[in-house]
């Protein structure tokens, strides 16, 4: 694949996970959060692995054991996520998360022990601002629980984008996906056992909202990430992240008639505009 290709593939996925902060609202009225977690992995791996079978099979040690790590690393992320959606807007949650944008260059340099370009840094921050301005919607930020949740949700994020983009280069990252799939499924199971009483939904709009989940947010949004990872860097998944409020703006007024203000205007060409500085050459 070309680092072209990639970067399409990556933007896709993106697009396609930031309708999950609406629709894990919608699941959160029926169910607890690592019911709704395990519900919805189990179901996209299940999927995966039907239509995957025989790749899987043969699949290497060192592509499982690093499905194993990311799993088990975006389980972490998805914790913090869904538990902040619990007492958060859907909106903040999606802000507070995304400064991973900012997060993602900042740890790169620590481990590289090399600044970013002047260009990469002003990129970040008009992808920050445009995140703002997209999500915000002149909302205050007060920091309650949810709030700092959220921020472990970026921070554990921000670490998950830089471990796989090591692990996809030196594994086979379909199998990657797959594998995280079931991990981050099998520990929501398992964690709803051990703090939850769990069911299954009641309710028809709930799970639709996690059948919408699991095909679209997981089976793709998942686990294709890593195979775009693959061919690109992770400062550029990092950037990329910024498409998650753009799409879930975009899909607001296409799907909700939300009004979209200048302010979110502004912040959607912001975000445009720093993908092409940083990308440019």
């Amino acid at each position: 694949m070309s680092e072209k290709n990639a970067k399409v593939l990556l933007a896709s996925v993106i697009l396609a996970r930031s309708s999950s902060y609406v629709l894990q609202k919608i699941g959160l009225t029926n169910i607890d959060v690592f019911n709704l977690m395990g519900i919805r992995f189990l179901l996209a791996f299940i999927i995966m692995l039907l239509i995957f079978n025989k790749k899987l099979r043969y699949a290497d040690k060192s592509s499982v054991i690093s499905g194993l790590i990311v799993g088990t690393i975006y389980f972490v992320v998805m914790s913090f996520e869904v538990f902040s959606l619990k007492t958060c807007e859907s909106s903040t949650t999606a802000f507070l998360e995304n400064t991973a944008i900012v997060m993602v260059p900042l740890f790169e340099a620590l481990l590289l022990k090399k600044m970013p370009l002047p260009r990469t840094i002003i990129g970040f921050l008009m992808a920050i601002t445009g995140v703002a301005l997209m999500t915000l919607r002149g909302a205050s930020i007060y920091f309650s629980v949810g709030h700092i949740l959220a921020i472990g949700a970026a921070a554990t994020y921000a670490v998950a984008i830089i471990i796989t983009d090591r692990v996809s280069k030196k594994a086979n990252a379909l199998v990657i996906g797959i594998v995280q799939l079931g991990t981050m499924g099998s520990l929501s199971v398992i964690s709803s056992f051990l703090f939850e009483t769990p069911h299954l939904p009641s309710e028809p709009m709930s799970w639709f909202a996690i059948v919408l989940l699991a095909l679209v947010c997981s089976c793709f949004g998942f686990t294709l990430q890593p195979v775009a990872q693959k061919y690109t860097s992770a400062e550029t998944t990092g950037l990329y992240c910024a498409f998650g409020p753009l799409g879930a703006g975009v899909l607001g007024w296409i799907c909700l008639g939300e009004a979209l203000s200048i302010l979110a205007l502004i912040g959607a060409v912001l975000i445009l505009l720093s993908i092409v500085l940083v990308q440019k050459g």
